[in-house]
């Protein structure tokens, strides 16, 4: 909770937004969630999770692809493997 907080406070964000004019690195930023959210829901094995990760993947390649590089190869398989590393623990979550 506090990161989520830290996150949506910071500085930067207000400096890309109104010094930078760099409104599509901020929306690639936005995306994310949607993300890992789509991998919990797969990991859940839930239907909705595959179609929910191609669309919002797909928009964050679609946004900044600096952003996707660094989410593909670091963000997206270190919360992959934490959350499969709890799912599959027992006594967790």
């Amino acid at each position: 909770m506090g990161g989520s907080i830290a996150y949506v406070v910071a500085p930067y964000h207000l400096l890309n937004v109104y010094v930078r004019g760099a409104l599509v690195e901020f929306t690639s930023y936005a995306v994310l969630p949607l993300i890992f959210l789509a991998v919990r829901l797969i990991a859940d094995r839930r239907v909705m999770g595959p179609m929910l990760l191609t669309v919002s993947y797909a928009a964050l390649l679609m946004t900044h692809l600096p952003t996707a590089l660094l989410a593909t190869t670091t963000v997206i398989p270190a919360y992959g493997s934490f959350v499969l590393g709890v799912l599959t623990t027992p006594g967790r979550l």
